[in-house]
């Protein structure tokens, strides 16, 4: 009788295990393919270059209107690097991207001055900029063909040395911006557009600074549901990850 007890245990053991083992696996191919099939274009952390130096993954444009050096700097926040951008750099192999959503840490160095980035920037005519205006309150849209044509308007109040999480979709004609403090917890899902608007004149092109203003934990998918998907497995979401939590 006590064999018999001893075996039926055993075997219950075995079958715990088995189960267990399962989904171990099952965990494991889900990352797994995570990893593998999420569509990410680009992510850069600039922890990986050196102080003082241009970003490596980044082409400076010599047509840019500024065409001052940037560089990789210490975070005057938080104490490790990021990249202080005086001109236009752009993602490398970048301007062939169509719809694609960016999302980045952006700080505004000083009051009173202009500060932007571009999303479908083809060269330094065809572009659009998103620019904090000096009034350190509204966030413009501009399509750049040689001339500024703007594009929309939005409301978002900013202060200076303080890291804003920023996300921008480009999907179709549709450009779409969200912000939050980068210690707001908020799903970007529950956050309202500051601008939500419709243009048509370009439709590719790839991500670039602009204007001064130091970014940070860059990150470039095809949907927001990409950069949800790698967010247990990269080193980027060790750093804002919770965000979205």
């Amino acid at each position: 009788m006590t064999s018999v007890i001893v075996e039926l245990v055993h075997r219950r053991l075995l079958m715990k295990m088995k189960s267990f083992g399962f989904a171990l696996a099952l965990v494991f191919c889900l990352s797994f393919g995570q990893i593998t099939f999420a569509k990410i274009l680009f992510e850069d952390d600039f922890e990986g270059e050196q102080m003082g130096n241009e970003p490596s993954m980044w082409d400076p444009d010599p047509g840019a209107e500024v065409t001052d050096v940037a560089e990789i700097i210490e975070d005057p926040v938080e104490g490790d690097k990021c990249m202080s951008h005086f001109g236009g750099y752009v993602v490398k192999d970048s301007k062939e991207w169509t719809d694609y959503i960016v999302e980045f840490d952006w700080m505004f160095a000083e009051a009173g001055i202009n500060e932007s980035v571009a999303v479908r920037y083809q060269d330094a005519n065809n572009f659009y900029q998103i620019s904090k205006r000096t009034d350190m309150q509204s966030i413009n849209l501009y399509m750049y063909n040689g001339a500024w044509n703007l594009v929309g308007t939005g409301l978002f109040p900013v202060d200076v040395n303080i890291w804003y999480r920023t996300q921008v979709k480009v999907e179709g004609p549709n450009i779409i911006i969200k912000m939050k403090e980068k210690a707001d917890r908020t799903p970007f899902a529950d956050i309202d557009p500051v601008l939500d608007v419709s243009d048509s004149s370009l439709d590719k092109g790839g991500f670039s600074t602009s204007y001064y203003g130091p970014i940070d934990d860059v990150i470039v998918a095809e949907s927001e549901i990409d950069i949800l998907a790698v967010e247990p497995f990269s080193k980027l979401s060790t750093t804002w990850g919770s965000l979205k939590l």
